[in-house]
């Protein structure tokens, strides 16, 4: 607790149902438990109250690309794909930002040369 003035003390932080970001997003997540629940709700009524559910010649999106034999491999490729590129990058990160690397060993070498260009002696 820290002292507010007036007498008054506010917490410092906060943790679980007592904090302001748990509520924000259970209630989030409600919303969207809400939006998927009536889309499912809908579906289903549609299909249930309409026999020609789905009207014959309608257009969807090509059967190759919905057909899990050729979603599903390119899916799980994808996600390979960007996890390898995440764990690279993030090892890239890791050895540039090292102690005496990266962005401040930079600096210093352009202090360095500055200083020599411009230092005493010249």
């Amino acid at each position: 607790m820290r002292e507010a003035g007036l007498g008054l003390s506010l917490p410092t932080y906060a943790a679980g149902p007592k904090a302001v970001g748990w509520w924000a997003i259970w209630i989030i997540m409600l919303g969207d438990a809400t939006a998927f629940a009536s889309i499912v709700f809908g579906f289903f009524f549609y299909w249930t109250s309409q026999p020609d559910l789905p009207p014959e010649g309608v257009l969807y999106a090509a059967p190759a690309l919905v057909s899990g034999a050729v979603a599903a491999p390119a899916l799980v490729s994808g996600a390979v794909a960007a996890l390898t590129a995440s764990w690279a990058l993030t090892l890239g990160a890791r050895r540039w930002n090292g102690e005496g690397t990266g962005a401040w060993r930079a600096w210093r070498w352009l202090q360095r040369r500055c200083w020599r260009r411009a230092g005493p002696g010249r």
